[in-house]
């Protein structure tokens, strides 16, 4: 009988490091880059050290010595991202948050522009889903009974990208609602969101999505949690709150993202089958062993980089490329195996397990800090220049997004932050052209005794321009 996994050094030592660095982000909380720093220390308890405790059976297919090279990696990940963050990463203060300007997004343009945005999105997933938009927002039959928006196959196609990027710019907009919900001051404006909110947001809910669930809500919680004036007894009630509900949720959306809600719906018996749920799906420490494993043994070489670039260049069609490499493929066929073929689960890295996979087992856990860094590093300056407020809210939503990188590193999850930062530098650009642009006065006329008026003067063609009508 193996040993508890609290019982190993390691892991009490990962446990312990993680405390006294929340404890220092929370102290220097008045630095942007240490909320941030938080919340990636957040990322690492949820998929690394929770799930060994949580489901402790699991683990005791692994020998002692496996599970402490795993926690090492994970304490060296710690330690360098730590240092990492001190070197590198501007001081930005967090007050630059409260900077926000509710009248910015007030304005009916700007509300005009989202609404239209999301309606051009949203005619073509009904199309793609031939019309079925009850199944298409409500769907109660679970993820393989039902039909879904901008739906593709498991490793994509050669129109898998176009759909992917569909579906991410409709993520963006739909927790651009939550987020104008937070700030808008205007009761109009407010109700308007609240009302997009009840007819967007359970889509995603309910049909099991977990990881698009968070990136639609999270950055609301964030915005209403940084922003806000609450004192420090409300900020620690509303955080509360939000973990409970979260935590029923997920346990939801876990119990019915095969089958659905409607059989339950019919039997009344989703309460009870709440309460006998259990996470899934947080076991990274696992999947950190067996990449371990696998590479130790020969079986799963070390890619030196190429897991990465192929995560980063998956934007390109396979239309285009058609030997583009199917990612994580390899390991995914040593995990599960086949089926009809095929691989018959895509299977997550870990973000750690990512580095391991490209780098080996010693120097892998330094290139998610790495990397984690310099995304830390873009986050924080993006405040300091630009539409201030617009770069605001788009700190909030990547903060939102932060919880599905503990998966894996990869545009896959980077794709709505992306999109996003597009969304906000064309807007920029338009608007200071249209600052730049010169408005046109017409002439006035003038009145001369005797009554003959002036000539009228000619003004050059290039005044006129169908976007000064």
């Amino acid at each position: 009988m193996p040993a508890p996994i609290y019982e190993l050094i390691t892991y009490q030592v990962a446990v312990l490091l993680t405390a006294i660095l929340l404890y220092e982000a929370v102290s220097n909380s008045r630095q942007l880059r240490w909320i941030y720093a938080g919340l990636v220390y957040l990322v690492t308890v949820l998929w690394y050290l929770i799930d060994p405790v949580y489901t402790p059976k699991d683990y005791a297919r692994f020998t002692p010595e496996e599970l402490d090279t795993a926690f090492t990696q994970v304490i060296v990940f710690l330690l360098a991202f730590r240092v990492l963050m001190g070197v590198i990463v501007r001081k930005t203060p967090t007050l630059v948050l409260r900077s926000l300007d509710p009248a910015q997004f007030d304005k009916a343009s700007v509300v005009r522009s989202l609404l239209l945005a999301w309606f051009a999105l949203w005619m073509i997933g009904v199309v793609l889903a031939r019309f079925e938009v009850l199944d298409l927002m409500l769907p109660l039959k679970g993820r393989f009974g039902g039909v879904t928006m901008f739906g593709r196959g498991r490793f994509g196609g050669s129109t898998g990208f176009l759909l992917s990027a569909a579906g991410y710019i409709y993520l963006v907009l739909c927790s651009g609602f939550g987020l104008l919900y937070v700030c808008s001051k205007r009761s109009s404006v407010r109700m308007l969101m609240l009302l997009m909110i009840c007819f967007t947001w359970p889509m995603y809910f309910l049909a099991g999505t977990r990881h698009l669930a968070l990136a639609v809500g999270m950055p609301a919680i964030f915005a209403a949690l940084l922003i806000k004036p609450w004192t420090r007894a409300q900020q620690v009630g509303f955080v509360i709150v939000c973990a409970l509900v979260l935590n029923i949720a997920m346990l939801a959306a876990i119990q019915y993202r095969q089958r659905g809600f409607a059989s339950a719906i019919e039997q009344g018996t989703i309460t009870s089958e709440i309460q006998d749920a259990h996470h899934q799906g947080l076991n990274m420490t696992q999947e950190l062993v067996f990449m371990n494993r696998y590479q130790e043994a020969g079986m799963l070489p070390i890619e030196w980089g190429n897991n990465y670039l192929g995560h980063f260049l998956n934007f390109v069609p396979r239309a285009i490329w058609a030997d583009k490499p199917f990612v994580g493929r390899e390991f995914a066929l040593l995990r599960v195996g086949k089926y009809k073929g095929d691989v018959s689960a895509t299977i997550s890295f870990g973000f750690i397990g990512q580095g391991v996979a490209n780098f080996g087992g010693l120097i892998g856990p330094l290139a998610p800090a790495f990397l984690l860094t310099f995304l830390g590093q873009w986050i924080v300056s993006l405040p300091t220049h630009g539409f201030q407020s617009l770069r605001i809210l788009l700190v909030l939503f990547i903060f939102g997004s932060l919880p599905n990188l503990g998966r894996d590193i990869s545009l896959f999850v980077l794709w709505p932050i992306v999109f996003a930062h597009v969304i906000v530098v064309l807007y920029e650009h338009n608007t200071a052209l249209s600052q730049r642009r010169p408005a046109y006065r017409p002439q006035q006329t003038r009145h001369v005794p005797g009554g003959i008026p002036p000539p009228e003067r000619q003004i050059p063609d290039d005044r006129f321009s169908p976007l000064q009508l």
